[in-house]
This record gives C-alpha cells, sequence and structure tokens, in this order.
C-alpha cells in the first residue's frame, strides 16, 4: 500500500517497483495445493507500505507506533484503515470460494496513540461482520501479548485468539524484554522455570480462558542460534549478536549453532506455556519450499523428533530419510 498520496490509499496484490507482493490468485491456488494434501489452512495476510522512501509493515507507520520511521497524519487513519478493510473483505471471499478454514484478518499487536486505536476497533466492528457475510470458516484475531493487550478489544466478534509467543522469553524475568540479559546454555527444566513465572505474571496467558474462547500460540520460530532462550525465539531482537541469522547466508561464517537449545525450548513451551495454560493449538514456524536455511525446522532432526513427541505423529513421516530415532521418539505426550 503506497501511502505518499493522502486520502487515496488502495491495496495492490500485484509484485512491481517497491512491492513484493503475493497475487491472491497465487494464495488460492496454494490453498488447493494443501487441501489436495490432507492439510487445513489458516490465512494470515500481512500488509507492507512506503511512506516516505522506506518499505516495512503498514502498521510501523501509525500514529504513536514505535519506532523511528514518519507516521501518517492522525487525519488520514480512517482512509489507511478503510483500505486493509477492503483488502481483508477481497480475500475472505476468496478465501470462501477456496475453503480455507481459519482466517486471521488482522493484527493488533502494535503499540499506538488512543485515538489511532480507538479508530481501529472501529473499523474492526464494521469489518468483521463484513467477513462474516462473505466467510463462513473460523475467524480468529489478535495477536494477545504474554503481558496483556496492546488496548482492548470486542472479543465477542471473533471465534478465537491467537497468542504471540514472540516475546516469551525461556530465560529472564518476565515481562522484561532484553532487560536484564537472559541466561545462556540453559535447560528445558530450567527454561521451565521462566516459562511458568513468565505465565504467572502475563495475563495474556489468560486471555481465551475469560472470553470463553480458544487460544492459539503463534509466532513460534524455534531457530538454532545459540542464547535463542534470551528472547525466546525472536531472532530479530538479536540483531545485536555477531553470528545471528543473517550469517546463514555468509557459507565462510555459519555462526554460531546450537540445535539442542530450540528443542529444549519447545518442550519447555509445550509444557509450561501451551499444556499447562490450556492453549488449544500451536503453530511452529517455519516450513520453507526454497532453501537451504537452517531456520527451516525440517533441517532440524532432534527439533522434528520432539515434536513428534508432542502431536503423537509418525517420526518417519515428518523425516523418512532419518535412521532409527531413539525410541522416545514415538512417545505420545498430548492426544
Amino acid at each position: 500500500m503506497d501511502l505518499n498520496t493522502p486520502g487515496s490509499y488502495t491495496y495492490t496484490d500485484q509484485p512491481g517497483g517497491w512491492c513484493n507482493a503475493n497475487p491472491l490468485s497465487d494464495v488460492a491456488w496454494l490453498v488447493d495445493e494443501l487441501h489436495a494434501n490432507g492439510f487445513k489452512v489458516m490465512i494470515q495476510p500481512s500488509v507492507y507500505a512506503t511512506y516516505e522512501s522506506i518499505v516495512d509493515q503498514l502498521q510501523l507507520f501509525l500514529p504513536g507506533a514505535i519506532g523511528t520511521y514518519p507516521k501518517v497524519d492522525l487525519s488520514q487513519v480512517p482512509a489507511l484503515f478503510n483500505a486493509w478493510s477492503k483488502m481483508a473483505v477481497d480475500l475472505a471471499t476468496l478465501m470462501a470460494q477456496h475453503q480455507a478454514e481459519m482466517f486471521l484478518p488482522g493484527t493488533h499487536d502494535t503499540v499506538v496513540d488512543s485515538t489511532t486505536s480507538d479508530l481501529w476497533n472501529a473499523t474492526a466492528a464494521t469489518m468483521l461482520p463484513s467477513i462474516r457475510s462473505v466467510y463462513k470458516g473460523q475467524i480468529w484475531w489478535g495477536p494477545i501479548q504474554q503481558c496483556g493487550d496492546a488496548f482492548p478489544f470486542d472479543y465477542s466478534l471473533v471465534d478465537g485468539i491467537w497468542f504471540s509467543g514472540l516475546l516469551v522469553s525461556a530465560s529472564s524475568p518476565p515481562c522484561t524484554f532484553l532487560s536484564p540479559p537472559g541466561l545462556n546454555n540453559v535447560h528445558a527444566e530450567q527454561m521451565l522455570s521462566f516459562i511458568r513465572a513468565d505465565r504467572a505474571a502475563g495475563s495474556g496467558f489468560s486471555v481465551g480462558q475469560k472470553q470463553g474462547l480458544p487460544m492459539l500460540w503463534m509466532d513460534f520460530n524455534p531457530y538454532p542460534i545459540d542464547g535463542m532462550n534470551y528472547v525466546g525465539s525472536h531472532w530479530a531482537g538479536m540483531a545485536g549478536i555477531a553470528h545471528g541469522i543473517a550469517s546463514d547466508m555468509v557459507p565462510t561464517d555459519p555462526g554460531l549453532r546450537d540445535f539442542q537449545e530450540p528443542v529444549d525450548y519447545l518442550d519447555a513451551v509445550m509444557e509450561a506455556g501451551v499444556v499447562e495454560s490450556s492453549f488449544q493449538a500451536v503453530a511452529v514456524n517455519s516450513v520453507y519450499l526454497v532453501g537451504p536455511g537452517f531456520v527451516n525446522i525440517l533441517e532440524q532432526p532432534a527439533l522434528l523428533a520432539s515434536l513428534t513427541n508432542w502431536f503423537g505423529g509418525d517420526w518417519n513421516y515428518t523425516h523418512p530419510a532419518s535412521p532409527t530415532p531413539r525410541l522416545m521418539c514415538c512417545f505420545r505426550y498430548c492426544p
């Protein structure tokens, strides 16, 4: 979405120039392919914008959003939200035709000023019924942060809530993102205590129970970067560390890998975060159709073994070329 011309905001799904968009027709094809292979599909659109020669997520240009980016004038926010709403309804219409099972039409994790948040809530109050009129699958909303809502929302409009585990640390005090630094080289049992403390202090874990809605743990990226438990699994928070995710693209500097740490983190999150908090589902990122890349969970056999434990699946389904795993890989922890 180009924000440089006030009052004439429109979205495009066509790549070109600054915009690296995915045509909605391509998304529809992918949904059909996934269904043909036995998968259920959740759609979560993301809108990027350009403003004053900067390209990034649209919400970062909203009044009151954190960061140094230029912000659109408050008077233009209603038109911007209307353009977002049209995109969401158009996509929902297409997803209804291709029978996607779950739709996440928006996000409200960015802290903005009170006027902007009120405008977004007002937009959602009209957008969600419009989506309901064309789409009969489940509509979920979020994310909820572990330390609470970014701003209030009428959850009676949706079927479920997605929780962001992006900033959940397994080695530092609760709700103290990056301050103080976390511990390194801690194992799963030690991580458990930190995530339980996060759960006890963070109101976001219990929003689903309070609202009577199912919750989905998302933004779970178990990347094998040494020290990932400092800031949960959010690799962007590790930009100051020399051997971060970018080093994967430099063959001469493979970075410092720790393939056991994401397994320990996964086990701690599943036990203390998901199961003990009565979450109904968890989405683990990411499987890439192109590679190579160490962030691809298909390239982490130990992590796949742990996933097999928790989801009660068949090891050979996720990693058929692997040698026989330890017997514990087939133990069913969760139904």
